[in-house]
């Protein structure tokens, strides 16, 4: 008999992975869209299904109720023509003109899935599926890079840009905590110059914040690292200002 195991190990077929350039696979991708909808569907009913409908039959026979619906159809028309006529083929081996591509169908499955519950992840009661799903991906991302899971800690961005933003803000904040630490807890880096503090690799760093943590000292390195950072940017800040007056 055939382990549960052993299926996963079996080589991916990468074309049951894509809705495909001819939509080949979308009897497989209607059929679990339908599902995905019916079981959002069914949650909303069995939520409390003592509670009456608060949209009644009569009122869906209204007519101001049915022109609404078909306002809607013409704009979801609208849109489909816009989306068909304009759109870009990523999904073809004839378009290779851009940096984008298709996309996995369980992907596009689960983005149609999720919208519907409308998870916000600011908070965790706003969102406790979606959070605890966050911080799976944001351990499976720390293993793949070569950081302990248990002690990496990352959360989802909306996009590219700002996760490019965000690792530039991190980036400068961890190479400022060596030169901090240099001014709270100089013998942990005794030996060592500027230009060797700030080219310290991401790992050494952070084994010196849990020396300095361990001995107590990680407020002031803190501190002193934040007084860093501020006159850097007031440098920065000063730079473009002079330059901006002397054009």
């Amino acid at each position: 008999m055939e382990k549960k195991e052993d299926k996963i190990k079996e080589k991916v077929n990468v074309d049951a992975l894509f809705l495909g350039p001819k939509s080949e696979n979308h009897k497989y991708f209607k059929e679990t869209l339908n599902f995905l909808m019916d079981e959002h569907i069914h949650w909303r009913r069995d939520f409390h299904p003592d509670d009456k409908p608060v949209i009644s039959v009569w009122e869906q026979h209204e007519t101001n109720f049915e022109a609404t619906l078909e306002r809607t159809t013409n704009a979801l028309l609208e849109l489909s023509s816009k989306l068909k006529t304009s759109s870009m083929p990523w999904f073809s081996a004839r378009y290779l003109g851009h940096m984008n591509s298709d996309t996995l169908m369980a992907a596009n499955l689960a983005y149609m899935a999720t919208i519907l519950y409308n998870p916000n992840n600011c908070a965790y009661e706003g969102a406790p599926a979606t959070t605890a799903l966050e911080i799976e991906v944001g351990k499976q991302f720390a293993k793949m890079l070569g950081y302990d899971p248990e002690k990496a800690w990352g959360h989802i961005t909306t996009d590219g840009t700002i996760a490019n933003y965000e690792g530039l803000w991190v980036a400068r904040n961890l190479k400022s905590i060596p030169l901090a630490i240099k001014a709270v807890k100089p013998e942990l880096v005794e030996g060592l110059d500027d230009w060797q503090l700030l080219n310290m690799s991401t790992g050494k760093i952070l084994d010196l914040v849990s020396q300095v943590k361990d001995a107590g000292g990680l407020d002031a390195a803190l501190s002193s690292r934040h007084r860093d950072a501020e006159w850097q940017a007031g440098q920065v800040a000063g730079t473009t200002v002079e330059t901006l007056l002397m054009d």
